[in-house]
């Protein structure tokens, strides 16, 4: 991760790793046997202009975000 972004960029970064993670692990779950392609998450933020998002914009997939995560992944109240 490049440290001269934006905090909302770094935000979005996050976001898109929990995203990708996420997808890897519901697959995985899924008792799918295939590796999934490395990918680069700079690359990806650089592609989609995280940097130019505002705060609101970056953190709104991080609100949702749980909602997309496997049943034995989501975060549980103690």
């Amino acid at each position: 991760m490049d440290l001269a972004g934006t905090a909302a960029g770094y935000v979005a970064h996050v976001a898109g790793n929990l995203r990708q993670w996420a997808e890897r692990l519901t697959e995985a779950l899924a008792g799918e046997d295939r590796i999934a392609g490395a990918h680069d998450p700079d690359a990806r933020g650089r592609a989609r202009g995280d940097d130019a998002l505002t705060a609101e914009g970056a953190l709104w997939p991080l609100r949702h975000r749980a909602l997309g995560l496997p049943a034995p992944v989501v975060p549980r109240d103690p």
